[in-house]
Formats: structure tokens, C-alpha cells, sequence
């Protein structure tokens, strides 16, 4: 038998940024909790609002499942006397198992003979073990950040106010931090005054639409677009951007109604990221646009609650934002009265970091680093353009308008530099240098922007490094990990090959007698090395490359990170192939004979040369090297994996015949060299030692 099921935690008002995660975080923790406490459903499915969180169980088992698992005792010499009878320890064991002594089995186990039980445990029924189920779930879901309230331990996104848990018909008692579950609930705080009464999962979503709550984030999502894009129609407009803000939009409101709102036409001087960021980021209005795709002076908002006063509602509104376009007004004429060039000695007082400097000296730094970039990219001819990107490209945070809208920067350095009359191409690799800005976000097309921003995350995770700020855990309060992956992504997008590991070091330069440092240099370098390694398999990630394939490219990858995306793709492309395996086995027989000897291997010496296979090998070698060393500067890896297959045999030969791990010190050594100089041949293809071999 089965019944639906219902938990409804009732709170506070909920950020809307914290709704997704939490409701994809309360279904997916609801199906591991059900499955981890044997009760067997047909689906789940996460509702909410800004004031309530619910989980929905479709066909909820009355009883959990009956369960035989078999338990491991101690060993039979403690479990059983020289008589072979049972000791107390196995009497104890059986005890606890709750199965008679003589029932239990004798196995080997690790290599001992060890005493098993095979304990049967009866599923209770659903509703005795919900309470705990209930607490569980709600104890599971994490916040960005969580408060207490009252006089109670349990911390939550905002205070829960009410819990509601339905089995069926049947309301179950679940007390959680002084609540007591019941069957009652609220409807919309201003259209439904009266306490809701729940009777029934199945009429959870209707009984709450009927007191103006669209429990279902779908549906509400829906009803909102719907209703905006009926009022852009009537308004003869489109709306701008309508997806980056509708989720927002779900999440704010429990029952949505939306108008039409305008504002005088001489506000559309101002630039449009100006216009948007005022109605989306402050105001949380859809801009409106016209056929050519212009901004319009109106705007769509969406309240939370009925029809009523709604023209009070859009006038209230309209006042609200044509005070938000006088202020931006304001700055952009105060801003614009000092080009953008003149605002950069502003720069020495606008605190970097902690110990890390002013604005004034990064600038300088990116100037510097930029021009180290574009020298080993030989694009000598770029230079002037990219140096005067990097000298302007934090100008604008010492603007009026970005002290109040800090997500303008960068956007409002591209606008006053357009304005200032600067090459578009240093104008758009101002804002572009910032970008990616978060998982997803477009990547900078102009050289400029690829190039500054390069260097501005190099230098930034260089100060941080250096100064000791490093993340640890979830906490990354200087946002490092995406300021590597904006770098790793960057460099991939543009194909950019830069010595990462020389630029890392140049940027650590940069901050001598500047920062104060708390590790060395060479330890600094050390922990931003690994630190990026680590990011290689997140920014590799679309090409869904192995794990240990992304292992044998860690080298490689600071050094020339689109090489080594090269030797991936032909990596995984031969792993089906005959050529593999046996090319990776004796990649791994050298590297397990040297791996105790340095890098760079010492050079070898014939005269040292005992065998005739080691004059062969050699010789062998020094025809073989040149030709391959060729075709991986040519980024021809499908070449040099056959190359050094053909390798293997002779390979394999000099192991059948010389002894390489010899007495005498001198041969021995030299002879390892030998092997060194193939080693090196094999990771021009990756570090195959690092292959898991199926």
C-alpha cells in the first residue's frame, strides 16, 4: 500500500537567490534520504515560494522494505576456544546481531577466517519513522548563509514559522526547535488573511492557488512570462533581455501581477547599460524595446498580490525609478566632465587588497605584463593598443557612477572611453577584460580584452598568492578559483600559447617591495602552480577528457596549455588502438626504473657503453629523436604516437639483454640516462605513467 506525501517548512522571506539551489538541493536530498531509509516512492518533486519550501512524494510505501545484510564478527581463534566453543566475544556478537550463536558462518575474509551473521531486519511502518525522516530532510539543505533564531540550535536560509507533514490524509506530529507539525498553513499574506487547512498531498498546489499562492515555481514562471508578454504586445514593444531576469522575478513573488510603467523619453540619453541596470539590477523591471531593438521609455514591473490599486502601484513605481534615473543622470554628467585618463591618478588612492597596493600600481603592473604577454605571443604590432587598454582599463572605478553601481565597471570605462574619442578596440577590451565574469558568461573577442584580462587574473592571483590569501575549503572570499578558470578559459578560447609558469613568476616580481608577502617567492610560485593544475580538469571539462588523461598533460599545460589540449584529443583518439597499449607499457617500465632520478637526466655517455644493444639503442636514438622532436612542433601528434610505437620493439629488446639496474655506479647511471633521453621522447605525447590501465 501507498500514500502521498507531503512537507511543507514555512518561513520567513527566503532570498530569491537562494530558491533554485535550494529546491534542486531539496529533491535531490529527499530522493537520498527516502532510498537511504528504505521506503520506496514513484517520484518526488520540490515546490516554492519566497515563504514556504515543499516536497511533494508521489506514492510513498506504508512500510519501509524488509532488509538481510550480513554483518562481520570477530576472528574465529578470538570467536571459539581451543574446543571449538563459543567464546563470549561471539556469544556478544550473536547477542547484538540479535541471531541465535550457532547460526553464524565461518568465512575468510582479507586472508583470516572471520565469524559473519546475516541479521533480518524488519521494515517498520512509514509513519513511525517520518518524524525522523522529516527532521532529516530539513537538517540536510545548506544555504549560502544560514541564521538561528529564538532560543533554538537549528539553523536555516530564515526563521521556519510553521511545518506542515501530511501522510496521506493523516497529519503527522514532527517536532523540530520547539515547532509541532500540523495540517495548517498560510496563504498570501495581503489577498488571504485566513489560516489553510490541508487535508490532502493531492490538493496541495489547487487549495493554495485558491488563496493566491502559485506553490509551483514552473507554473508561476509561466504565468509571469505570459502575462509580460501580453503587455509588451499591447505596449507595440518587445522586452529586453526577458530570460536574465524572469527566474529572479519567480522567486520574488508568490502570486504575480504585472503592469506597464513609462519614464520621460530624455532619459534614453543615458547609455543603455546604464538604463538596464538601473530597471533590472535595482528595480527589478523588465526594460521594454522597440523594433530596432532601441530601448523605449516604459518598463514592465511585476508585484506580489492582486489587482487592487493597481495604478497606485505603477505610480509608485515610476516615482521610484525616475528618482533612480536622476541620480544615474547625475553621475554620468559629473563623470563625464574628467576623461577617462585623468581619472587614472584617482587610482593611488583606491586600495587594491589588503597588502597588495592601490589600483594605481596594478595598473602599472598589467601595463607591464601585457607587454610581456604580447612579446611571447610575437604581436609586437598590437602592443600600442593593449598597452593603452591595460593603462585604462580600471580608470573607471574612480567614477561617481561605479562607486554607486559597482557592476558597471568595466562597462562604464568602455562607454567613457568611447566618449573620450579611444580606438573601439581599446574601448571594448576595457569592459572585455573582465570577462568571463561567472560560469557561462561569453569570453572576450577583441585582443585587447584577452590580453589585459590574462594579465589582470595572473596578477591578481599572484598578489593573493603572495600575500598568503589563499582559498581553503569552500571559502574563496577574493574569488580565485574563477579568476583561474577565467585565465585557463581565456588562453584556450584565443589559443593563446603563453608559458604560464614564466609569466607566474614575472607577475611575483611585480609585487617585490610591494606587497607584504607572507611566503617566499619560490613557495608562493609553488602553491599558484598547483593551484591551477588542480583547475585543469574543470576547464577541460566539455571535452569530457579521462581524469588520468588529464594527468599526463599537467606539464605541459602550464607551459602551452592549447598544445596540450592537442595531445589529449589525439590521447584519447589512439586509446581503442593496437599502438596503445604496448606504447604505454614501456612508457611505464622507464619511468618506473628512473623515477627516482631528476630531471633534466644527465647526458649520456658512449664510452661508458658495456653492450652491444646499448650502441644499438643509442644509435638508434639519436636517428629516431630529431624526426619525432619535429612532427610535436608541428602539433602532428598522431604522428608521434606511431613514431614512438615503432620504438617499443627495440625498446623491449634492450630490456630482454642488458641488465640496467648494475653495480658499477657509472654504468648503471648511464645507462638510466639512455633511458631518460627515451622518457623525454614519450612525453612529448604527456606523462603516460600517469595512465590507469583498464
Amino acid at each position: 500500500m501507498t500514500r502521498n506525501f507531503l512537507l511543507e517548512i514555512g518561513t520567513e522571506e527566503l532570498p530569491a537567490s537562494f530558491l533554485p539551489a535550494a529546491l534542486s538541493q531539496f529533491k535531490s536530498k529527499g530522493e537520498e534520504i527516502l532510498t537511504g531509509m528504505r521506503l520506496s516512492y514513484h517520484s518526488v518533486t520540490s515546490l516554492g515560494t519566497p515563504r514556504r519550501l515543499s516536497l511533494h512524494v508521489s506514492s510513498l510505501a506504508e512500510r519501509q522494505d524488509d532488509v538481510s545484510r550480513e554483518v562481520k564478527g570477530p576472528a574465529r581463534k578470538v570467536a571459539y576456544d581451543a574446543q571449538g566453543n563459543p567464546t563470549k566475544a561471539l556469544l556478544g556478537f550473536a547477542r547484538s546481531c540479535g541471531v541465535p550463536p550457532e547460526t553464524v558462518e565461518v568465512r575468510t575474509a582479507s586472508g583470516a577466517e572471520y565469524v559473519f551473521a546475516l541479521v533480518h531486519e524488519k521494515g517498520q511502518p512509514a509513519r513511525d519513522v517520518m518524524p525522523d525522516l522529516v527532521r532529516r530532510l530539513i537538517q540536510s539543505l545548506t544555504f549560502p548563509k544560514t541564521m538561528r533564531w529564538g532560543a533554538g540550535s537549528l539553523a536555516f536560509a530564515r526563521p521556519i514559522r510553521r511545518l506542515v507533514v501530511l501522510f496521506g490524509i493523516e497529519p503527522i506530529a514532527v517536532a523540530l526547535d520547539g515547532l509541532l507539525s500540523g495540517g495548517e498553513s498560510k496563504g498570501h499574506p495581503f489577498l488571504s488573511q485566513e489560516t489553510v487547512h490541508l487535508t490532502d498531498p493531492d490538493e496541495y498546489i489547487e487549495v493554495l492557488r485558491r488563496h493566491f499562492v502559485l506553490v509551483d515555481q514552473e507554473e508561476r514562471a509561466r504565468e509571469v512570462s505570459r502575462q509580460i508578454q501580453i503587455l509588451a504586445r499591447e505596449a507595440d514593444a518587445g522586452i529586453y533581455e526577458e530570460e536574465k531576469l524572469l527566474t529572479e522575478i519567480t522567486h520574488l513573488v508568490e502570486f504575480p501581477t504585472s503592469f506597464v510603467g513609462e519614464f520621460p523619453v530624455e532619459y534614453l540619453e543615458l547609455p543603455v547599460p546604464v538604463l538596464t541596470t538601473v530597471m533590472m539590477k535595482q528595480q527589478r523591471y523588465f526594460p521594454l524595446i522597440g523594433e530596432d531593438g532601441t530601448l523605449v521609455p516604459k518598463f514592465i514591473g511585476v508585484r506580489d498580490g492582486g489587482t487592487l490599486n493597481l495604478e497606485g502601484v505603477r505610480e509608485g513605481n515610476e516615482r521610484v525609478l525616475l528618482a533612480r534615473l536622476n541620480d544615474a543622470r547625475f553621475f554620468w554628467k559629473e563623470d563625464r566632465r574628467i576623461p577617462l585618463e585623468q581619472r587614472r591618478s584617482a587610482l593611488g588612492s583606491i586600495a587594491f587588497g589588503k597588502n597588495l597596493g592601490s589600483f594605481d600600481d596594478k595598473s602599472q603592473r598589467l601595463e607591464a605584463l601585457s607587454e610581456r604577454i604580447c612579446s611571447l605571443l610575437g604581436m609586437s604590432e598590437a602592443l600600442p593598443a593593449v598597452k593603452r587598454c591595460a593603462q585604462l582599463c580600471k580608470a573607471d572605478l574612480a567614477t561617481q557612477m561605479v562607486f554607486e553601481f559597482p557592476d558597471l565597471q568595466g562597462i562604464m570605462g568602455r562607454e567613457h572611453a568611447l566618449a573620450d574619442g579611444e580606438p573601439r578596440e581599446t574601448a571594448e577590451g576595457i569592459f572585455e577584460h573582465y570577462l568571463p565574469r561567472f560560469s557561462g558568461d561569453r569570453m572576450p573577442q577583441t585582443l585587447c580584452g584577452s590580453v589585459v584580462g590574462i594579465a589582470d587574473r595572473l596578477d591578481t592571483l599572484a598578489g593573493c598568492f603572495y600575500a598568503g590569501m589563499i582559498p581553503t575549503g569552500s571559502a574563496d572570499p577574493y574569488g580565485l578559483r574563477r579568476a583561474a578558470l577565467g585565465l585557463l578559459g581565456t588562453i584556450l578560447e584565443r589559443s593563446f600559447s603563453l608559458d604560464l609558469v614564466q609569466l607566474l613568476n614575472f607577475s611575483l616580481s611585480q609585487y617585490e617591495g610591494t606587497a607584504r608577502t607572507k611566503k617566499s617567492r619560490e613557495g608562493a610560485q609553488k602553491d599558484l602552480t598547483a593551484f591551477l593544475t588542480e583547475r585543469l580538469p574543470t576547464v577541460l571539462d566539455p571535452w569530457q577528457f579521462r581524469y588520468d588523461a588529464i594527468r599526463t598533460i599537467e606539464e605541459t599545460a602550464l607551459r602551452d596549455l592549447p598544445v596540450a589540449l592537442e595531445q589529449l584529443k589525439v590521447l584519447s583518439a589512439v586509446r581503442g588502438e593496437a599502438l596503445f597499449l604496448p606504447t604505454v607499457t614501456v612508457a611505464v617500465r622507464i619511468h618506473n626504473i628512473i623515477r627516482d632520478v631528476p630531471r633534466p637526466y644527465r647526458q649520456v655517455s658512449p664510452e661508458l657503453f658495456t653492450e652491444d644493444e646499448e650502441r644499438e639503442l643509442f644509435s638508434f636514438y639519436e636517428e629516431r629523436a630529431r624526426p619525432t622532436q619535429e612532427e610535436a612542433g608541428k602539433r602532428n601528434f598522431q604522428k608521434v604516437w606511431e613514431m614512438l610505437h615503432s620504438l617499443c620493439g627495440r625498446v623491449d629488446h634492450f630490456f630482454d639483454k642488458v641488465l640496467v639496474m648494475v653495480e658499477d655506479e657509472a654504468v648503471r647511471e648511464n645507462r638510466r640516462a639512455l633511458l631518460g633521453a627515451f622518457s623525454e621522447l614519450f612525453r612529448l605525447v604527456g606523462d603516460l605513467s600517469r595512465i590507469a590501465l583498464d
